[in-house]
């Protein structure tokens, strides 16, 4: 795809923006934006927002890494449309967003700076503070490099600046560019999930029942477990391992830049390979406990604190003398009776995975030695232990190109997202044309984006009960429809499925395409509302012409359905259809007991007030009669942790 330049140019003034189109203004960045300073005194808002890749995210508050609520009275109350800056720690972190949009109504920490765009659209400003975040122009600014930064430090940062009609072609172009770009950077995301998915799958397969599909089995005695092969054993790993040990607290005091290599849970690879490249030296410890915690080639590592508790990494040859610390568990295995890669393959597939996530105690997430000693794997000879493993290294090498191939694409769509915004907010293309303004002669119409499209028809059946149904409907619409190309990413949220960046998108396409204002509110707990033009039409041919014949009807017959059966009844469908995919995804039991566990225990302590089993019965019934049944294709949300454990 390309776009004409510009008639003229001529030079910025700056050199990473170079020349720009002649009819842009220069202007210093405090010229357009205000700087914010709203406290939280006396806990006015309790919606949490943070900054996380460059979105701005809701945050559950009650999950507060030990803040008292008095701590949040500290915090700043930001509104939809300002523009939150990341200027901290700008010395040790070059590869953060620090940048992102406001969506809703909240707080953040006031360690970020919050300004409010007064003189330029709010998002073709946070579409151009992506383009400077991402070459890193901060890095550069007031005369070297700086821990930390203030509005003072940025206020003279020059804006070229088109005119407000001009931005608004911009922001179309890119909203609609980028939100390809993300459906097919979604999808390859999709696709690793998948891989690894699988890749577990066949790990946990061969480790339960072996290379041999005609092998006689037995019964294990063990429910989750099953038959395995007869010939083999099930046991405890404290039968078949000759060492269990962390290595002592205070190492860390021996750090130094030079001596042995100290493994730490960092160390161990996300695909169970250990990780030598990268790490902390220590001064080579004496005595018993320094000779227990020394790695020796085939013992297997595994992270018992941390966010990282259960990752496991086989030390498949050592170059060099290396001690683990505390937080690292070694296993040792018999050489008669274990062998160590097979053992690795058992405690990363699902039966070792599971039996870890189950020991796991306390906040942190913690495991004992004891625990992992515990553990109870099948046990073939161990001769057949090092052809499972040698045939398992065959499969992840498979399944690992096929990763790294769609790691690529994500690279390199990643790329061309961050050149095309630099490319439009600079000036380098002209986009005004490719959205049909600004053109002297008449030219084809282009389709807006599905967002758009999906935003008018959900805002226009739902938009009455709130901005949480219209989420709802977003979430359906990709779910239950088909509608892939809107590449949502759903958390659990207290009221069901949630995507800020979607329901954003959603709202931003009904006022484009509907002429629908959203109303936010001015007291906290009164609900978003939508003013909508009486003559607002469903732009029912555009969906026809983006998603097909078939997924538009089924998309407007989803959402006429779901318009009678109130707010209560939108949430109890999204949330029960989400976790009945989920379980199917997961390939568990979706009994109607275990989907209903989800909603009530799994989900938010919010549903189990809200909402009574019986009441989930009659929805769940509902779904069955009006054919709103999940196939286990549907974006996942059960990536919040170990959902069901």
């Amino acid at each position: 795809m390309s776009f004409p330049a510009y008639a003229e140019y001529k030079d910025s003034g700056v050199p990473w923006l170079g020349a720009v189109p002649n009819h842009w203004e220069r202007n210093p960045l405090f010229a357009l934006v205000q700087e914010r300073d709203e406290s939280n005194t006396g806990m006015q808002e309790d919606n949490l927002l943070s900054l996380s890749y460059g979105q701005i995210k809701r945050k559950n508050i009650d999950d507060n890494d030990g803040l008292l609520p008095a701590s949040f009275e500290t915090y700043q109350i930001v509104e939809r449309d300002d523009i939150i800056w990341r200027l901290t720690d700008l010395q040790n972190d070059q590869r953060s967003l620090r940048t992102g949009i406001v969506r809703e109504r909240g707080i953040i920490t006031s360690a970020y700076l919050a300004t409010r765009p007064t003189a330029i659209e709010p998002e073709f400003l946070a579409y151009l503070l992506r383009a400077y975040d991402v070459t890193k122009v901060f890095y550069s600014m007031g005369g070297g490099l700086r821990q930390s930064m203030k509005f003072s430090d940025v206020k003279w940062l020059p804006v070229m600046l088109p005119s407000t009609a001009e931005q608004g072609s911009i922001i179309t172009f890119l909203d609609r560019e980028t939100e390809k770009i993300d459906a097919l950077v979604a999808e390859q995301e999709r696709l690793i999930a998948l891989l690894k998915e699988k890749r577990q799958v066949v790990i946990s397969h061969t480790v339960t029942k072996g290379l041999n599909p005609n092998a006689p089995m037995k019964d294990s005695g063990i429910e989750w477990l099953g038959e395995v092969p007869s010939h083999w054993e099930v046991a405890s790993l404290k039968r078949s391992i000759d060492l269990a040990t962390s290595g002592p607290r205070g190492w860390s005091d021996l750090a130094s830049e030079e001596g042995s290599f100290f493994f730490q849970s960092q160390n161990i690879g996300r695909d169970m390979e250990a990780d030598f490249s990268d790490g902390k030296r220590i001064e080579a410890p004496d005595g018993p406990d320094a000779d227990r915690a020394r790695l020796h080639s085939d013992d297997v590592a595994v992270c018992i604190t941390g966010g990282r508790t259960g990752a496991v990494a086989h030390i498949s040859a050592l170059s060099e003398e290396a001690y683990i610390n505390q937080h690292v568990c070694l296993l040792r295995p018999s050489v008669a009776q274990l062998c160590g890669r097979y053992l690795a393959y058992g405690l990363f597939g699902l039966p070792g995975q599971e039996q870890l996530a189950l020991a796991m105690y306390g906040l942190k997430q913690g495991l004992s030695l004891e625990n992992v000693r515990e553990v109870v794997l099948p046990l073939p000879p161990v001769e057949e232990q090092r052809a499972i493993a040698e045939h398992l290294d065959q499969q992840a090498a498979s399944f690992g190109a096929l990763v790294n191939e769609a790691q690529s694409a994500i690279t390199l769509l990643q790329e061309r997202r961050a050149a095309l915004i630099f490319a439009a907010v600079t000036g380098k293309i002209d986009v005004r044309g490719s959205i049909g303004s600004a053109v002297s002669a008449p030219v084809e119409r282009v389709l807006p984006s599905l967002r758009a499209v999906v935003g008018g028809f959900a805002v226009l059946q739902l938009g009455r009960m709130g901005r949480m149904a219209v989420m709802k409907g977003g979430y359906l619409a990709e779910a239950h429809c088909g509608l892939s190309e809107l590449g949502g990413r759903y958390e659990r949220y207290a009221a069901g499925p949630y995507d800020s960046n979607l329901i954003a998108a959603l709202e931003r396409g009904a006022a484009e395409l509907c002429g629908v204002q959203t109303n936010e509110p001015t007291e906290k707990g009164d609900p978003v509302t939508y003013a909508v033009p009486k003559a607002a039409r469903a732009p029912m041919e555009d969906l026809r012409s983006l998603a097909g014949e078939e997924r538009a009807q089924r998309l407007s017959r989803l959402l006429a359905d779901l318009s009678g059966i109130g707010r209560d009844g939108v949430e109890a469908v999204a949330t029960l259809y989400a976790v009945w995919n989920d379980l199917l995804a997961a390939d568990r039991p979706a009994d109607d007991d275990a989907i209903f566990n989800g909603v009530l225990t799994n989900w938010h302590d919010e549903k189990a007030r809200k909402f009574k089993r019986a009441e989930l019965e009659l929805w769940i019934a509902w779904m069955r009669r009006n054919g709103a049944v999940p196939d286990g294709t549907a974006p996942r949300t059960d990536h919040q942790g170990n959902l069901f454990a």
